[in-house]
């Protein structure tokens, strides 16, 4: 990177703290993105995926072009915000109005839950309802020891609760403690979800509500 060139301060909301940021010309909001990927790590819900967050101007809500460099879209001290992308919800779903996530604990690849209820499985275009499949482990090295429709999330009276679907074993770690999920259970912040006898474990992790 040449020292001549020249740098613009911007602030940059992430997750309900500002950081600030110095641009060079010529950088894209998906370089920056994929600088705050690198830079945030210790973020525990932060995906490692681009592709997966946005960036908004504060002032205007408009979301930033890909494309062009951010210099040509920002002025001197703006204020963005990095944002997750809202998928389209599937059909049979209804918007998941908590900030809820699970990571896989070998790969540490992050979910986030925008819909319920969400299947934990494996995809399958010959059964219903696969396009709510919203934690597909059909590429994991025990993929095939979990059932097409394993498990799913769902809210109810302001309870997130985990549901078996599978004859497979389903159970939640919590500390010192294996709950055996037949039926629903509750979950809390930092459980395991085992699956496939410890083979799969996805942890539940919730952002606070007054984070955007």
């Amino acid at each position: 990177m040449s020292s001549d060139q020249r740098r613009v301060e911007i602030q940059v909301d992430l997750f309900g703290t500002t950081h600030r940021a110095l641009l060079i010309m010529g950088l894209t909001p998906q370089e920056l993105i994929r600088a705050i990927i690198e830079e945030f790590r210790e973020i525990e819900y932060l995906s490692s995926t681009p592709e997966a967050y946005q960036l908004v101007r504060l002032d205007t809500q408009e979301i930033l072009d890909e494309e062009l460099p951010l210099l040509t879209q920002l002025a001197q001290g703006r204020h963005v915000q990095l944002r997750e992308r809202m998928p389209i919800l599937p059909n049979g779903s209804s918007r998941l109005n908590q900030h809820v996530y699970l990571r896989e604990e070998t790969s540490n690849t992050i979910y986030k839950l925008w819909w319920q209820p969400a299947i934990i499985g494996r995809s399958d275009e010959q059964l219903g309802q696969n396009e709510l499949v919203a934690v597909n482990l059909s590429s994991h090295q025990a993929g095939l020891r979990i059932s097409r429709r394993h498990a799913q999330i769902s809210v109810h009276n302001g309870q997130i609760l985990l549901e078996s679907l599978s004859p497979n074993a389903t159970r939640i770690r919590r500390g010192p403690q294996v709950i055996d999920v037949k039926g629903s259970a509750a979950l809390q912040p930092g459980d395991l979800i085992d699956l496939a006898r410890g083979q799969v474990l996805l942890r539940f992790m919730q952002r606070p509500e007054g984070t955007p």
